[in-house]
């Protein structure tokens, strides 16, 4: 479950560019996330003067400080999360937009590998190509079910990507 709405991953980026030497508001740092597309990315780091390994080391401090939270139980599963996935006797995957060093992390530390046939979630090493593969864009929620062998699937999911992901992969 989140922690304050997740504003703290916006406080965190706004610390880690700090760290750095460049000034953000809250609002830019949620804009760096929001970003769907490169040239939406290039245009916040234009603006600010960052440079591409320094928006993906920034990233990454983010990615390693939510595994840290998770370690340290301030970042839980929801409360029935393992039941609801007892009860759903289908093939289940992970879709996440949630960089593949946490989304691994979270799977791992849960125990949750043995409810999913697959897992997808993009890699952080470049954030171009992170912006290129996350939702709402579908190459994802394609691979997935390409991996599963089905086009016969339902998308649940807790954000507004979610919902555009699956339109955009022409699912319910």
């Amino acid at each position: 479950s989140g922690i304050d709405g997740f504003e703290w991953f916006d406080r965190l980026r706004v610390k880690e560019a700090e760290k750095r030497g460049y000034q953000l508001t809250i609002e830019e740092a949620k804009e760096i996330i929001k970003a769907d597309t490169v040239d939406e990315l290039r245009a916040i780091k234009e603006a600010k003067g960052f440079n591409w390994d320094e928006l993906s080391a920034i990233e990454r401090a983010i990615s390693e400080r939510k595994n840290q939270k998770i370690e340290a139980g301030e970042i839980t599963l929801f409360p029935k999360t393992e039941e609801v996935l007892d009860e759903a006797e289908v093939a289940k995957a992970v879709v996440s937009n949630a960089p593949w060093h946490t989304t691994s992390f979270v799977m791992e530390y849960f125990g949750l590998e043995s409810y999913f046939s697959h897992v997808e979630s993009p890699q952080l090493n470049d954030i171009r190509e992170y912006v290129k593969r996350k939702k709402p864009n579908p190459v994802m929620v394609e691979n997935a079910m390409q991996k599963m062998g089905t086009d016969n699937v339902v998308m649940v999911g807790d954000s507004s990507d979610d919902i555009k992901v699956a339109q955009n992969a022409g699912i319910d």
